[in-house]
Formats: C-alpha cells, sequence, structure tokens
C-alpha cells in the first residue's frame, strides 16, 4: 500500500480501506464463528494491501490499486501479469494471490494471460476488476452493515450503519499505522469477534461518530393530541416501508382532501409512530412557493451559515437542500405540509438518500402518476371515540352523545376537537351535548355567507365560528393575539412576535394582564392555534412556532374588518424586531420572519396601508440582506422604500417631513450598497441628490441617525476610485464636512479612519475608552479585533491576546461562529499589511516576531462559498509559512491566484478586492523571492490612463520586449540613472515607464538616483498616492496629469553573475 499505483493518494487509501471493510463484512457474513482472520498491512507496504488466514495458514494476499474517477491510468494485461508474479516470489505459502483495481485497461486479455500460467505453479494469479467508484464502494459498505445488524435483531437504520461503517474504518486507519518496530504478533488482524463487537456497538457511543446536524431532529414537527386514523396510517405504512431507506431509494406518499379532516395531524402521527425509524423529521409548510423558499431558508440557516444561506437564490436553496438529505447518511422524513399544487414541490423531493418524502394537499387532483395518494375521508367511530377518549378522560360514550356529537360536526376532525374543547372547558361531557346551542353571533356572521369558504359543510363552519365568537367574548386577550397572527398574513408565525415581553416601549394591543404563553396555551386548548418547536443545538435555544389552521385564518380575514391602528402596531411592532435582528446579527431569526415579512409586502401590493413602521420594515430587512451578502434584494427593497416615501410625501403634505426623511435614509443605505457593488456612477448621482438638502433634517431626525447617514455617504464617497467620478465625489464629501452638520464620527468610525492613516496611538486611545463602556458582543468583539489591529505595530504579544480574546468573546456569547470567523480574518488580513508597512531584511529574520500571530489559524474555517475569505485564510497561511520554513507554503502559493480569480467573481467590493489583491501579490512575491531570490521578472503594476508603469530589474532588451507584449504596450520609455526622457509622456497612447531597479534590494527602501522623485522613501510591495510633480525632475513637465498616481513596484534581484556572488 506505498507508492504503487497512487494508493498512498487520499482517494487510493479510502478505497482501499472500503474494500477491505466490505471484506471483512462477506466474511463475518457467511462463516461468523469461523477460525479467520484479516491481517492489515502497513500503510507503507508497497506490494500488498491485507492478508486473508483461515486456520492459521495463509488463504489470500491482496493488492487494491485506484484511481479517481475519470483519471486516464490504464492497467495493462502484461502489467498486471507482473505485479501478480512479484506478489507469488513474495508471498509463496499463499494459496492466492489478488490484484483489484477500479482502473480501465486489459482486463479482456488477462484472463487469458493468467491462464497461460502452468496448473502446478503456486500460488494462484487472480486479477479482479471492480468498476464502481468511492461513494458506491461506500453505499456498499453500509448496506452490508445494515443487514448484519438486521439479522442481529438490532436496529437497522442507515444512519446507525454509517456511523458503524465510520468506526471500522477508523479502527482500519488505526491498525494500518502501528508502529512495527513494537509490533506483537497478531496486532495488526481483525476477526469475527472484532466485527461482532464493532456491530453491538451501544447507541449512546454511535453519537460521536455520526456527528452533529445543527438542526433538530424534529424540525417543526406540531405538537398535539393525535388520534390513529387507521386507514391513512395504513396506506402510509404500505407506501414508506423501511425496505427503501436500505435501498436509498425515496418513496413519496400523498395526503389529500379538505381542509380540517385531519390531513396534518395524521403525517404528524406517523412521524411520531415510526420516530425510532427516522433519525430526522422535517416539517415544511408549502403552501405557495415563496412559502417554501422562506421555510427552507431558514432551515439551512442552521446547518450551514445564516449570511451564506440568506444570500442564496431559489435555485442554490433547493440545490443545497437536496444536496444534503441526498448524501446524509442518516435517515429522514420529509413532510410537505398544505401544499396548493403538485408543480410547488415537483422540484423539492430528493431522488436518492435514505429517506422519505409525505406530502398533505387540498388537491383531490393529484397525479397519481407523480405519487400514491389517499384523499382521507370524516372521523369513524371509533376514531371518534379515541379523540373522546384523549379530551374528556375514560368517561362514559352513551350513543346518543355520539351521535349528536356527528350531527353538530359531520364527523369533520377539526369540528369534533373544537367540540370536544369546549366540553372539556366548560366541565361537561357527551351526554351535556344536548346543551350546546349557537352563539348570538353565527346568524349575523351566517348572513355573510357568499364570504365563507365554500365546499365545507355548514355543521363545520357553525362550529368555527361559535368557538371563535366564545373565545371573543371569553378571551378577548386571546382572541385578539390570534387576530395578531393572522393579520400577519402568515399560517405561521415566531411566538416572538406576539409576545408582549419582547417589545419593550412598544404599545401592544393585549389590553390584558394575561402573560403571552397563557394565551398560547387557552388557543391551542381550543385547537385555534398549533405551536411547533425546533431545537437548535449549536446555539443552546429555542424557536417557538404558532401555527394556525388554513381554514381558521380563511375564516377571520374574511370576516375582520381592515383596521389601520391595528396595522400601525402590527407593522411596528415586526419592524422593531427585525431591528434586534440587525443589531444583534440574529439571521436564523430574520429568516424567520420572512414568510410574515412576505406577507406583509403582499398585503401592501394589494391596498394596505404603507405607513412609516412599513417602509422602516423595509429599510431594516435590506440591511440584514445586505449584510447576508444578497445585495440584489437589499437594493430592490431600498428602492422600493424610497419610491413609496417620495410618493407619499407628495400627496400627503401634512406628513412631508417624516417620509421625505424616511426616502433620503433609504437612498443614503443605497448609496453605500451600489459603491459594494461597484455601481460608482449611481452612487454618486445620489449622494449628490440629497447631500445639500441634509441640512433640513438637523433638529428633526435623530442626531445618532444623522450622524450614521452622513458617515455612510462619506465612506462611499472615499471609496470612489474612478478618476472621472473624483471631483464629483469630492464636491459631495465637502457639502457633508461642513461645520454645520458637524458629524462626529461614531467610535469603530473614528477608528477605521486613524488606522487609515496609520494613525495607531490614536486608533488605539478610541478603542481603549470605548471597550469600557461597551457590552454589547458583537460591538465588543469588533472593537477588540481594531484594538488588536491597532497594536500591530507596537506590541505584537499584546495584539495577538486581544485578538485570541475577541474570538473567546465571540465563543462565549454564541455569536454566529461564521461572523467571528470574518473577523478574525480581517484582523489577520490587516495584520499583514502593516508586516509590509515596516522594513524587512533579505533573510526575513524580523518575521519571527510576527510568529505567534497566525497560530489561531488553526480555530478558522471559512466557508468555501465564501472565495474573499478563502483568498485571505490562504494568504494568512502563505505567510505563516514564510514565518516558519519558505518552502512550506507552496500550496498556498499555487491556490492563492486561484482563489483570487474567484473573488473577483464574486459580489464583493471592489474596495475589499483592491486590499485583497494587493497583500496577496505582495505576500507571492516574497515567498517567490525568499525561493527564488535571482529570478528576473518583469510586471505591469499600474495602469494610469494611457501609461503603465513597470519595475524592470535588468537591461536585457527581450525582457522588456516580453513585458510590453503582456501589457499590451506599443511603446516604452526606459529611465536609469543617468536615462531619462519624458518627451510625451501621457500624449502617446500604450505609454510606459521604466524604472531600472537593478541592484535594488526588495526588502530595503528604495533611494539613490535610479528613483529620483519617483516614490521617495517606498517600501517595496507598498501602494502610495504620489502627484505628478514627483515626475517633475526626470525631465519635461507638459501635459502631465495632476491628479495622484496609485504606484506599486515589484523589484527582482538581479541574475548572479558568473562567479556566483550576488
Amino acid at each position: 500500500m506505498g507508492t504503487d499505483g497512487g494508493v498512498v493518494a487520499l482517494y487510493g487509501f479510502r478505497y482501499q480501506m472500503l474494500r477491505t471493510m466490505e471484506r471483512l463484512l462477506d466474511m463475518y457474513s457467511h462463516d461468523r464463528d469461523g477460525d479467520w482472520a484479516i491481517e492489515i498491512e502497513h500503510a507503507t507496504h508497497e506490494s500488498v494491501d491485507y492478508a486473508e488466514y483461515r486456520g492459521g495458514r495463509l488463504a489470500r494476499v491482496v493488492q487494491v490499486k485506484a484511481s479517481r474517477p475519470g483519471s486516464t491510468t490504464r492497467l495493462w494485461a502484461s502489467e498486471m501479469q507482473g505485479i501478480l508474479t512479484k506478489l507469488a516470489v513474495a508471498f509463496p505459502a499463499a494459496e492466492q494471490v489478488v490484484l483489484e483495481s477500479n482502473r480501465h485497461g486489459g482486463w479482456k486479455n488477462i484472463a487469458t494471460v493468467l491462464n497461460q500460467q502452468p496448473s502446478t505453479a503456486a500460488p494462484q494469479l487472480v486479477a479482479w476488476h471492480d468498476p464502481r467508484d468511492l461513494a458506491a464502494v461506500e453505499a456498499d459498505v453500509v448496506t452490508r452493515i445494515v443487514h448484519a445488524r438486521m439479522r442481529e435483531r438490532v436496529s437497522s437504520a442507515p444512519e446507525v450503519a454509517g456511523a458503524l461503517a465510520c468506526l471500522l474504518e477508523a479502527r482500519l486507519w488505526q491498525t494500518a499505522t502501528l508502529d512495527t518496530a513494537n509490533l506483537a504478533a497478531g496486532q495488526r488482524q481483525l476477526t469475527s469477534g472484532d466485527v461482532e463487537a464493532l456491530l453491538g456497538t451501544p447507541d449512546r457511543d454511535l453519537e460521536q461518530a455520526l456527528g452533529e446536524v445543527s438542526w433538530s431532529t424534529r424540525w417543526h414537527l406540531p405538537h398535539g393530541l393525535w388520534i390513529d386514523r387507521n386507514a391513512a396510517l395504513s396506506f402510509l405504512d404500505r407506501h414508506l416501508t423501511s425496505q427503501y431507506l436500505d435501498t436509498r431509494n425515496v418513496a413519496c406518499a400523498v395526503l389529500t382532501g379538505f381542509g380540517g379532516l385531519g390531513k396534518s395531524t395524521c403525517a404528524a402521527r406517523f412521524a411520531t409512530l415510526h420516530a425510532d425509524q427516522y433519525a430526522m423529521v422535517i416539517w415544511l409548510t408549502a403552501s405557495s412557493p415563496q412559502r417554501l423558499i422562506d421555510e427552507v431558508k431558514e432551515l439551512l440557516s442552521h446547518q450551514y451559515d445564516a449570511l451564506t444561506v440568506a444570500s442564496w437564490d431559489d435555485y442554490a436553496t433547493r440545490t443545497a437542500l437536496l444536496s444534503w438529505l441526498e448524501s446524509t447518511p442518516r435517515s429522514w422524513l420529509l413532510i410537505f405540509d398544505d401544499v396548493d399544487h403538485v408543480d410547488t414541490i415537483r422540484d423539492w423531493i430528493p431522488q436518492v438518500g435514505y429517506g422519505h418524502t409525505l406530502v398533505t394537499s387540498r388537491d383531490a387532483a393529484w397525479p397519481a402518476s407523480h405519487a400514491p395518494s389517499l384523499e382521507l375521508g370524516i372521523l369513524t367511530e371509533p376514531e371518534m371515540k379515541d379523540l373522546v377518549t384523549r379530551r374528556l378522560g375514560d368517561i362514559e360514550i352513551t350513543k346518543d352523545g355520539l351521535l349528536r356529537l356527528a350531527q353538530l360536526t359531520d364527523q369533520w376532525a377539526l369540528a369534533v376537537d373544537m367540540v370536544l374543547a369546549w366540553l372539556s372547558r366548560t366541565g361537561r361531557n357527551l351526554a351535556d351535548l344536548g346543551d350546546y346551542e349557537p352563539h348570538e353571533a353565527r346568524q349575523r356572521i351566517l348572513e355573510k355567507d357568499d364570504l365563507l369558504p365554500a365546499g365545507y359543510p355548514a355543521p363545520v363552519l357553525h362550529v368555527i365560528l361559535d368557538t371563535l365568537a366564545h373565545v371573543q367574548d371569553d378571551n378577548p386577550a386571546a382572541y385578539r393575539l390570534l387576530s395578531d397572527v393572522i393579520a400577519y398574513g402568515a399560517t405561521a408565525v415566531p411566538s416572538s412576535l406576539v409576545a408582549s415581553d419582547a417589545f419593550q416601549g412598544v404599545a401592544t394591543t393585549f389590553n390584558d394582564v394575561i402573560a403571552c404563553d397563557d394565551l398560547i396555551t387557552e388557543l391551542r386548548h381550543l385547537s385555534l392555534i398549533q405551536p411547533a418547536t425546533l431545537e437548535d443545538p449549536r446555539l443552546g435555544q429555542y424557536r417557538h412556532r404558532l401555527d394556525v389552521h388554513g381554514l381558521i385564518a380563511d375564516m377571520i380575514t374574511l370576516l375582520e374588518p381592515h383596521d389601520p391602528e391595528r396595522w400601525l402596531h402590527l407593522t411596528e411592532r415586526l419592524s422593531l424586531l427585525i431591528e434586534t435582528c440587525n443589531q444583534q446579527q440574529d439571521i436564523p431569526l430574520a429568516l424567520s420572519l420572512a414568510p410574515v415579512i412576505t406577507a406583509i409586502d403582499d398585503a401592501v401590493k394589494s391596498g394596505a396601508t404603507a405607513d412609516q413602521h412599513y417602509l422602516t420594515l423595509l429599510g431594516n430587512t435590506a440591511n440584514i440582506w445586505a449584510v447576508a451578502g444578497n445585495y440584489p434584494v437589499a437594493v430592490y427593497r431600498l428602492v422600493r422604500e424610497r419610491t413609496l416615501a417620495q410618493s407619499i410625501a407628495t400627496y400627503q403634505p401634512d406628513q412631508v417631513n417624516i417620509f421625505t426623511w424616511l426616502a433620503t435614509l433609504a437612498t443614503g443605505q443605497l448609496v453605500s450598497i451600489l459603491m459594494t457593488i461597484d455601481r460608482p456612477e449611481e452612487a454618486v448621482s445620489l449622494a449628490e441628490e440629497i447631500s445639500p438638502d441634509l441640512e433640513r433634517f438637523m433638529g428633526y431626525a435623530k442626531p445618532s441617525s444623522l450622524n450614521k447617514l452622513v458617515e455612510g455617504i462619506l465612506d462611499a464617497m472615499e471609496a470612489v476610485r474612478h478618476d472621472h467620478l473624483k471631483p464629483r465625489a469630492a464636491a459631495v464629501r465637502s457639502l457633508l464636512e461642513n461645520e454645520q452638520l458637524s458629524v462626529r464620527p461614531s467610535p469603530v468610525r473614528a477608528i477605521e479612519l486613524a488606522l487609515r492613516n496609520d494613525d495607531f496611538v490614536t486608533a488605539l486611545g478610541i478603542a481603549n475608552v470605548t471597550l469600557q463602556f461597551t457590552t454589547l458582543p458583537v460591538d465588543r468583539i469588533e472593537l477588540l479585533c481594531r484594538r488588536a489591529e491597532a497594536l500591530a505595530t507596537s506590541d505584537v504579544n499584546e495584539s495577538d491576546a486581544t485578538l485570541r480574546e475577541a474570538i473567546a468573546c465571540a465563543h462565549e456569547n454564541e455569536v454566529d461562529p461564521h461572523r467571528a470567523t470574518d473577523l478574525a480574518l480581517n484582523t489577520l488580513h490587516q495584520r499583514v499589511v502593516h508586516i509590509l508597512n515596516r522594513p524587512i531584511t533579505a533573510d526575513s529574520s524580523q518575521l519571527q516576531y510576527y510568529r505567534g500571530w497566525f497560530d489561531i489559524l488553526d480555530d478558522l474555517v471559512p466557508l468555501p462559498e465564501r472565495p474573499l475569505e478563502q483568498a485571505k485564510i490562504c494568504t494568512a497561511h502563505l505567510w505563516r509559512g514564510l514565518i516558519n520554513d519558505p518552502s512550506v507554503p507552496a500550496t498556498d502559493a499555487q491556490q492563492l491566484p486561484q482563489l483570487l480569480q474567484a473573488a473577483r467573481a464574486s459580489e464583493s467590493s471592489t474596495e475589499e478586492l483592491i486590499g485583497l489583491h494587493s497583500a496577496a501579490n505582495q505576500s507571492l512575491f516574497i515567498h517567490d523571492y525568499l525561493l527564488l531570490p535571482h529570478v528576473v521578472q518583469a510586471t505591469a503594476i499600474a495602469r494610469i490612463g494611457n501609461t503603465v508603469l513597470l519595475g524592470l530589474a535588468t537591461e536585457d532588451e527581450a525582457t522588456v520586449a516580453t513585458a510590453c507584449m503582456k501589457a499590451h504596450l506599443n511603446r516604452c520609455y526606459s529611465f536609469s540613472a543617468t536615462r531619462y526622457s519624458t518627451r510625451a509622456l501621457v500624449k502617446t497612447p500604450g505609454a510606459a515607464i521604466f524604472l531600472d531597479l537593478t541592484g535594488c534590494d526588495p526588502f530595503s527602501r528604495i533611494s539613490g538616483p535610479a528613483t529620483i522623485g519617483i516614490v521617495p522613501d517606498y517600501v517595496v510591495g507598498q501602494s502610495k498616492s504620489i502627484h505628478s510633480d514627483h515626475i517633475f525632475r526626470l525631465g519635461q513637465t507638459a501635459d502631465l496629469r495632476p491628479d495622484p498616481i496609485t504606484v506599486e513596484i515589484y523589484a527582482r534581484r538581479p541574475t548572479a553573475p558568473d562567479n556566483g556572488t550576488e
């Protein structure tokens, strides 16, 4: 198992291990009590991978050769014969020597070649072609473990088999790496007893091998008093059998019927009864395509980085869910509840995996070709009795009482449950149903029968109306809560949205002093609301959701008049919660509110009032999507807020101030985002539009809000890098920096400005003072990171300790780990930039001072979906290698250009990309220099209009010509200590300035006649802004641009002389 055939590569190692596992399980299956053993050879063995012993004799010796799918490596018959012959010579006592491989080649001819071997020869030569890839072998191993466990009459769930496969593979790896020098006989052997012990591993010991899934094992599964609907459960048992879990063929079944018949309760009951069969039950409401998208995003935000999930489009969201379910070794039950039409979920059903799919829908015309379906009917008499017992306890159920119950409810499950709830609440039993009288308000409501849902039996609607009327009379606060949930326009609402104690200082609609939990308990008891709970193990907390039956929601929506004052309270409450999500960076909670936000948007589009709270909601949600990187959605919401606010301000003069201010806020946010996504022309235009009028809001808007708005616009204008936009951006800055606005930077922005100007003393002072009164974890972590950066040039050890304190603070306060990673990476990246700004000796000895900075990388794992962060961490790894051993980071140096290209293709800001490219390219340069100090290379380093500046460390004409071609130049001007010529410098298209840097050490400050007036006191690799008067001493000054010129220089040491000295 050595270098032969590349089996030492990870793919080959895993393939060999899995094949060994298969052989172990096959031998155990066929000869459980036999005297046999499989010996695992050491990982460095160059010929044999495992050997089989039977009764103490050597039965088979096996070598495995594996290549990745698509590999062009082939095995030909003559090569196979040579390998087998060598094995036979090395192991003459073996009965068989075997070569196994998944490679293509001469398999048709090998049998003929081996048959020419003399029959008396020993051992027998065997070659076997296994065309499977790694995933197929892995799946077959899991299937073998499932079957072995079933024979032992223990759990055969695929997720358990997957965990056992992990344990077995770990055991093989451990055996293959045992030290051969001190190895006792038999320590490399596994026997039938070893396999039996492993297959009998207690379930509690398997959890560690299974790993942790971020969402709960029961996602949004409703709670309730379920009864057994025998016909429906039998139907589901027939079509969702455990055998499908073993074959990875996803079975699907559908329950259809009118609302209130019990489809969802049947699905929940089936999931509860088969809890030991599924490792995960995932409940998704699919009443509309957008609702399904929202639900899945909320789910995935607990498995992946929430910011990344929020930025995904519909296709990426669907792909992520399907990929996870189709690849996980855990068994799962995926329930799509309340599906409006088959097209809504057609593309969401996994095709393979260890799982089942269950669908509930009001659409009775479900296509038989898609999945078997059953139309659920009314309750049978035994089912009604079961529900009576569960609701009222073990009471006498008379025939007359049961008949009366059937007449009142038409045996409709929801109506039966509501009548029984009324009996339980009033202390009555079935015999008292004769006292059941319709509520006096029912008749008034029934006069609006044209508004009531069509197709439902009258008794069902009567019971629902009576229940609602009784709640409204007896417990107005509970009815108000129910009505609020439905008024949000979604049948499922996070309980945090209606919990009064979550909105301190906001007027609530509850005048009753009863706690919100008590109201929810009351509504749940009456079957008007259905709580569902999901657990987030990663954060150690629970989130609660209130589900309302669609039929009840429809009726209240039709019967409740629109109340503008109430609508204002609802949008105010939602906007405040979204603002809290913004402040605490609680993206999962924000995603859980997505269905409500969508419903509110739809209501406004349909004619509901777009008040100031709704507009604030648009701005707050735009902030969340911007933080998540979903810039198109953020821009759309801000444009909508701006347009609506401007329209209202025009047609409602009495409210012109508030809505003009909201439009201005939205415009300011747009300016920042448009600069981030590299749309500077639009950003500058919008900044020019609102900047002259900002003074009008002094004394009206909150100083902190006005201050934040001005800060954002100033930052955006300072980021403008386009020459033709710079004068306009400067004019905006001039307007905003006047004394009347008196904008005082926030502490974080003040620190950033100080760091940008290399004023580390000021930045450190502000950070130290601000940290004393900052308690919010997210803000405190960011300030600690800024402090670590400020200390980078003065106290290396304290800087490292401060960054570690920031990461510890993130862990202690359960801040999103990916956000903590991003902050730490940004700090590491900025400290690399500061290293580059300091003089570094050619032997890099001064880099040793920074050794401790990069040890923290072991705890940072950025997401593969974020190429910008991947490039940053690759740059940091590169520096870690430079500090310890320049030859170590060769892989990082090779990967970094590809990561930079991926980052460039992402939606990262231009400003971020410029900084990243600068630090990364400089790091690569120093890496190359330390390894190959005599490389001569000309690099195009900056383009200014039609002029390109090149740093050149050679007088070789061919190198000059090559550099010109790479930079697409047609003319060049060369400059050295004795030769200057700047005539027509900028007049000539494609002109170039060549700086003769021959003899310059790239780690020293460039000075001397070779660069007089170009970059005085300049560190190689650093970017500086220099004015054109720095070039005046080089010759003619006519027609030179007055704008600053950004110059980056990459010098290379010249080729060594023939005598070997530098």
